[in-house]
């Protein structure tokens, strides 16, 4: 009876005085529920004495879903993308959109560590956190002679962002695809290759309908800040010793190797120059680095070609530079050619 009624009167003050709440929900790919169960979930520990003992399971009633905690006669419930508390006395409280909940259960409190790993549960796929900051991207004096798209060198700042400690292996791309493209079949921990970027873009789509992250390619400028150890002046992704840190021509033996082999970067993160070239999520454009806004650019609004950064197996030292940006066509697939994933904060 007791249920009944809190139903009746939650449906009836929602509908009285809550009906212009926010109900945008997150780009993320939870249902209600889930995200329910994930908020209810975190909250029971933070308040034991409150939320005690074991409540009944997760209910739902005409988009309202909660729980019941008979011990101290409170409810926790979601509705319309907010959070609410009811206390012993019915007593509605509004504590805030669920998303924001989401966000904050999912970053915790502070701010990764750099180079804090997280591991994605569905594919094992592991994830280094890249701080927020600002450094000088492109071809500076810290390098070798430049290409004329590597110049000007112009200031670029970042929010924080997971980056893929490895390249996506056969191993990955085979479990989410079902087959291998690559032409160096040799191994599950070696790079996929032979993917196009629109290739990448179906594994992505396929990836994030299969569990409860958002992954994407990286942005070009995030890819760089990365490979440079969170933007530092360094020639290669990790310093100047390319034998050390990654598989070019001169050391490869004309062939991909596994990923993680050579020594990482400053941040953790392992490839970034050599073994295969990564696709990046920018379209390509000569002149960007001089239009280019200084905060989070995303690259050009249109373009025929993409962007892909960080130097193959097959290329020499001078192009395997962390600077350097060559470009292909979306459908382009090649021998190579591999990539990387990335996550933006709270969507892991």
């Amino acid at each position: 009876m007791q249920k009944f009624f809190f139903i009746g009167f939650f449906i009836f003050t929602l509908l009285a005085g809550t009906m212009s709440l926010n109900t945008s929900h997150a780009g993320n790919n939870l249902n209600d529920l889930q995200k329910a169960n994930i908020i209810f979930d975190w909250l029971e520990p933070q308040f034991p004495e409150l939320l005690k003992p074991a409540p009944q399971e997760t209910q739902e009633n005409s988009g309202i879903i909660f729980r019941y905690y008979s011990a101290t006669n409170v409810y926790i419930a979601t509705f319309q993308n907010h959070l609410f508390f009811i206390d012993h006395q019915v007593n509605l409280h509004d504590l805030g959109e669920v998303d924001f909940w989401l966000n904050y259960i999912r970053e915790g409190e502070h701010e990764p560590d750099p180079g804090e790993t997280w591991t994605d549960p569905v594919t094992g796929i592991e994830f280094v956190w890249v701080p927020e900051g600002c450094y000088d991207m492109g071809c500076g004096d810290w390098t070798d002679s430049c290409w004329d798209n590597e110049k000007p060198v112009h200031e670029v700042c970042l929010d924080g962002f997971w980056m893929g400690k490895y390249e996506v292996t056969q191993g990955q791309w085979t479990g989410v695809m079902g087959s291998n493209p690559s032409y160096f079949k040799s191994g599950n921990n070696y790079p996929v290759e032979q993917v196009s970027w629109n290739d990448v873009q179906d594994f992505i789509s396929k990836l994030n309908s299969e569990g409860n992250s958002t992954f994407r390619l990286p942005t070009e400028a995030e890819w760089e800040y990365a490979a440079r150890s969170g933007g530092r002046a360094e020639k290669y992704a990790g310093g100047d010793d390319l034998d050390s840190l990654g598989w070019y021509w001169s050391n490869s033996g004309s062939r991909t190797h596994e990923v993680g082999t050579k020594a990482p970067n400053g941040l953790g993160i392992y490839d970034m120059s050599g073994n295969v070239l990564e696709w990046v999520s920018d379209w390509y454009s000569d002149n960007y680095y001089s239009v280019s806004p200084r905060d989070n650019p995303q690259g050009p609004e249109t373009g025929s070609s993409r962007v892909i950064r960080g130097g193959s197996w097959i290329f020499d030292a001078w192009d395997c530079r962390a600077a350097i940006r060559p470009y292909v066509t979306p459908g382009f697939r090649d021998f190579s050619l591999g990539f990387r994933l990335a996550l933006s904060p709270g969507q892991q």
